[in-house]
């Protein structure tokens, strides 16, 4: 007995495949990591707002951008950059650790902060700026 082959003509449906296990764990994971890729930044987006919105970094940006050495370094506007740091209030007393960069039409920086809350007034023990490619840092406090 002979068995002839039939031709597969573009007509002839197809069963359609299974769905592999390994897609649907694949994507789950990718999900997940997504997710905690979009928590993380979230988390990184509220923390430098908040810390941008203090006191502290308000008033040693305003004399970082009033500053004529610091502007002659890295020209104006200067725009401010991704702050680090912390911002504590405890017992009555708030103190500021911050660092955040700045950049102008001729180059960038760094701001560097340490402050404390005496009277209801900042102080800045420390108020300087570090400018990419020269040595040493400027003072910025009055």
């Amino acid at each position: 007995m002979k068995v002839l082959d039939e031709p597969r003509g573009e007509g002839v449906p197809t069963a359609p495949k299974a769905s592999s296990p390994l897609k649907w764990v694949l994507m789950g994971c990718g999900t997940l990591l997504l997710l905690l890729v979009l928590f993380v930044a979230g988390i990184f987006f509220v923390a430098t707002s908040a810390m941008k919105s203090t006191d502290a970094y308000k008033q040693s940006f305003a004399q970082a951008k009033a500053n004529p050495e610091l502007e002659a370094s890295i020209g104006s506007p200067m725009e401010e950059g991704t702050v680090s740091g912390s911002v504590n209030a405890t017992a009555g007393e708030e103190k500021a650790k911050l660092s955040y960069g700045v950049s102008g039409p001729k180059g960038k920086g760094t701001i560097y902060v340490d402050a404390h809350k005496a009277s209801g007034v900042w102080v800045f023990d420390t108020l300087e700026a570090e400018v990419d490619g020269k040595s040493g840092r400027i003072s910025l406090a009055k």
